[in-house]
């Protein structure tokens, strides 16, 4: 059976006609490139000392001209990521930290200093703040090292900072010797509403437990061969329990009143087992104790249901919750649950920006004398005493250590030297903010070492803050050295960075120090 060809109208021949030219001419340009005199021909004409001449100052043109421009910029970044190998994240959303590749600043006794290495751009941040308290000032200085990319170093240096400084100005208002009603205007005027835990706090005074603070009040004694009474508390009831030695007429009775036939259960605690009080035992003829539990446990039940439909229960720690037994801020634990909480959320986000970098975080907090240092990766804190005597204000972590190795390998993770040990052959530190492609395998984690230091004791006369970039060529003892002997001041941060960079250093050198004895005196 034949088949009748196709009419075509002119539109249709116009374009058969245009796809046969270029089909030709990509036939005749294939059989040029295939061609063995093309070749030859250009390498005579490009093999002489003229044209490679000219091929050289022209490449050196183009890279001094894009170098002059904005280092912040999407087309210098993406520029400089391919002469120096990577395109990691080069098209991430520009920095709102907008100081260029080198920039300067300084606080109170405190200087910085941060210029760009080899790398794409300075991701590095640095920041001192002086927070201005009832109870007097409170000092806090950070270096932070973000890498793959702006996205993750942005969100810890803009919401970290803030949490830490809020959360510190609200306990130095709770626990400032006012009173109650000036403390409460304090409070609302700076940060709203004064929680229930805070009032339940002034009113039950600084001794007040973590459980008491949450709304249940329960004081007793557990340990075995203690003979003082204890009370037990709860929202509906309350009993004397006294752990005294039962007679054996007490022993015998123990067959129809036992301690399994009384709980304590309530919205907001587990069921529990408690003593038998002796004023039930000696009623026990007159009332069932199995009567008087059902009717305890339905109507403690009931109130607890009334309870919390009312309250909501507070999710993660209170503010209360970082006050000592004597008044004190307990430094330690609000830097370790800030830092946690702030990466838990800055996961989430990197994960609908699509931001697969990260930050080091080397943070510290001077108040009333002592120094808390708080160290997430690579970064390094080293201070100097008026001796002269160096020490580590923190401690690094590498992968290469023997108790990072252990816990990356005991995740299913493995570490690679490629240049320098990294984990799963990608990360050089074994513990930062963000990356969250680690930290869903658990390789990488955020918890941070804290440490604490009495400037006073140990007479202290400076302290240095730094990148991991300065220590890939400085030890602790030269860095001392190095500022012991200039002005200790911008100038001397500035000379210290440049000197690095100098030495061969290939990345971001960021560096802060800080005048521990002027700040004291």
């Amino acid at each position: 059976m034949a088949y009748s060809k196709p009419i075509l109208d002119e539109e249709e021949e116009g374009v058969l006609l245009v796809l046969e030219s270029m089909l030709s001419n990509f036939h005749a340009i294939m059989s040029i490139l295939q061609s063995p005199d093309l070749y030859r021909r250009m390498f005579e004409a490009v093999n002489t000392k003229e044209v490679l001449l000219l091929l050289i100052c022209t490449a050196l043109l183009v890279i001094s001209l894009v170098r002059l421009t904005s280092n912040n910029n999407r087309i210098s970044c993406w520029f400089n990521s391919i002469t120096n190998f990577t395109l990691l994240n080069s098209f991430n959303i520009s920095s709102q930290f907008d100081q260029g590749s080198e920039w300067s600043k300084e606080g109170h006794h405190c200087y910085i200093h941060s210029t760009q290495g080899r790398r794409p751009c300075n991701e590095d941040r640095a920041e001192t703040r002086t927070i201005k308290t009832e109870t007097g000032d409170v000092h806090l200085y950070t270096v932070m090292d973000g890498h793959g990319g702006e996205f993750c170093v942005n969100y810890v240096h803009s919401v970290l900072l803030k949490q830490l400084e809020n959360k510190i100005r609200q306990i130095k208002i709770i626990t400032s010797k006012k009173s109650i009603e000036i403390k409460t205007d304090l409070f609302k005027e700076e940060f709203g509403e004064v929680p229930s835990c805070v009032k339940k706090y002034w009113n039950g005074g600084k001794t007040l437990s973590s459980t008491e603070m949450n709304g249940l009040k329960t004081e007793s004694s557990s340990s075995e061969g203690q003979t003082t009474e204890a009370r037990c508390k709860s929202d509906d009831f309350e009993y004397k329990i006294s752990d005294t030695t039962y007679s054996d007429e007490t022993a015998n009775t123990k067959s129809t009143i036992s301690r399994e036939q009384i709980v304590l259960t309530s919205g907001r605690k587990c069921l529990e087992e408690l003593p038998m009080p002796n004023q039930l035992e000696k009623n026990n003829s007159k009332t069932p104790i199995t009567k008087r539990t059902k009717k305890f446990v339905k109507s403690t039940k009931m109130k607890s249901e009334k309870a919390g439909k009312g309250e909501e229960k507070p999710k993660g720690p209170q503010i209360v919750d970082y006050i000592g037994s004597n008044g004190e801020l307990l430094y330690a634990k609000l830097m370790r649950e800030e830092i946690l909480a702030c990466d838990k959320e800055l996961i989430k986000r990197a994960k609908k920006a699509g931001a697969i970098g990260g930050t080091t975080l080397l943070i510290a907090i001077l108040d009333k004398g002592t120094l808390w240092v708080a160290n997430v990766g690579d970064s390094r804190g080293v201070y100097c005493s008026e001796n002269g005597q160096v020490g580590p204000l923190s401690f690094d972590h590498k992968p290469s250590q023997l108790k990072e190795k252990r816990r990356i390998e005991a995740a299913g993770g493995f570490i690679s030297l490629i240049g320098v040990w990294r984990v799963q052959g990608i990360l050089a530190t074994s513990r930062a903010l963000g990356d969250y492609p680690l930290k869903d395998k658990k390789v990488v984690v955020a918890d941070p070492d804290i440490l604490s230091f009495n400037i006073k004791d140990l007479k202290l006369d400076f302290a240095v803050l730094a990148s991991d970039g300065l220590w890939d060529t400085h030890s602790n003892d030269e860095v001392a050295e190095f500022i012991n002997n200039s002005s200790k001041d911008g100038k001397a941060v500035r000379y210290l960075a440049e000197d690095s960079l100098n030495k061969g250093s290939q990345d971001n050198v960021t560096i802060l120090l800080v005048n521990l004895n002027k700040l004291i005196q």
